[in-house]
């Protein structure tokens, strides 16, 4: 999955549970479409994130862990 239900729950402000699960198919929906469209897996295979801010205009690669 591109992300985690946590993730997009935090975004929306959600603090139900009532919509877990269609949000959670959405998520694998998308995600799917995703690789897809691209013809790639774009799931996170690693452990760990990285967040940036919306207005940088260039994010640098991270090496290393």
């Amino acid at each position: 999955m591109l992300t985690q239900l946590s993730t997009v729950k935090s975004r929306l402000a959600l603090v139900v549970t009532d919509y877990d699960d269609l949000l959670t198919n959405a998520i694998k929906a998308v995600s799917a479409r995703f690789d897809k469209e691209t013809n790639r897996t774009l799931s996170r295979t690693a452990t760990g994130t990285h967040e940036f801010d919306a207005d940088d205009t260039e994010i640098p690669p991270r090496y290393g862990r």
